[in-house]
């Protein structure tokens, strides 16, 4: 309602269900844009386009394309994606013609699984079966630290460890294994055929894991002790870990005012972008920072625009 009421007060001509399909542009000016209904075509001339389509979170070839140079095991969807539905990367068509340069890496992404939420473990391993980051890290980080493997990766959990969780969790975990999305073995050479993990260095970095912990040392990569879960006593549970993509950190070129650039660097004549079609404008390196700055990123260069 509080937008709604100022959409009013500025008196703004909102359209609901109509898709901008295209640009107008005259001698390297934007005059305005082409706009489908479900019933007819038409264009809206204007002084100036401000886009804020939004990201490309929810279309998997286009996360594949953008995160490929930096991430190597990467969300191809369409589950477990989060994004809206919309977040499609109508972007980069629009400006196509124009030469604007793409820039930025990465997706805002959670380390989470198929089944959603996941099991109690603080103990991943790759495909190589070797531990590769501190699992209690922050959240963002272990996304990060994740996507840099080129195989799959996962979280083992042993039946002491589980024994010791709550009733819910152990019912959780119960009916992810009858869901299929996480795997019951009874030894860890079955668990290690069942998801081609080289069995051998798996065997080794377990006992080198348990024997830290056995020594009230923290194990590699300054898991702190009381946080780990040792992998001792089956069955073992597997699961294996996936991605929901909250947004994209890919957007195009714009410059300090934020006039969309072409491949000269030049301000495109009455074209501008904002939110996160824009966003590696403000940030860059592919790491997400956090919930929400997104949003900080979208208000500001919104309003510069």
């Amino acid at each position: 309602n509080v937008l709604e009421d100022q959409l009013k007060k500025q008196k703004v001509d909102l359209r609901l269900n109509a898709k901008v399909t295209d640009l107008i542009i005259a001698d390297g000016k934007v005059l305005g844009v082409k706009v489908q209904t479900k019933d007819k075509s038409y264009t809206i001339s204007a002084k100036a386009v401000l886009l804020a389509t939004g990201g490309f979170s929810s279309k998997g070839d286009l996360v594949k394309k953008m995160t490929s140079g930096m991430y190597k095991n990467v969300p191809t969807g369409p589950n477990p994606y989060s994004s809206n539905p919309g977040a499609t990367g109508d972007i980069f068509g629009l400006v196509e013609k124009l030469g604007v340069p793409t820039i930025g890496t990465g997706v805002m992404a959670y380390a989470g699984s198929l089944g959603g939420g996941s099991i109690p473990s603080r103990f991943y391993v790759n495909q190589d079966g070797k531990r590769y980051m501190d699992e209690y890290s922050w959240g963002y980080n272990i996304t990060f630290q994740t996507q840099k493997n080129t195989t799959n990766c996962y979280r083992l959990l042993d039946t002491t460890v589980l024994n010791g969780q709550s009733d819910s969790t152990k019912a959780s975990v119960a009916a992810k294994v009858k869901a299929g999305t996480v795997s019951e073995y009874d030894t860890i050479d079955e668990l290690a055929k069942g998801l081609s993990i080289n069995a051998a260095q798996l065997k080794q970095t377990i006992a080198a894991y348990n024997a830290a912990v056995d020594a009230g040392q923290s194990p590699e990569f300054g898991l702190p002790l009381g946080n780990a879960t040792p992998i001792k006593d089956g069955p073992f549970y597997a699961e294996q870990i996936a991605y929901t993509t909250a947004g994209s950190l890919v957007s195009i070129k714009t410059d300090d005012d934020a006039r969309v650039v072409n491949g000269n660097l030049r301000p495109v004549p009455g074209l501008y972008a904002s939110g996160e079609c824009a966003i590696s404008n403000q940030f860059w390196g592919g790491l997400y920072a956090g919930s929400g700055f997104g949003v900080g990123s979208s208000a500001y260069n919104g309003v510069l625009a």
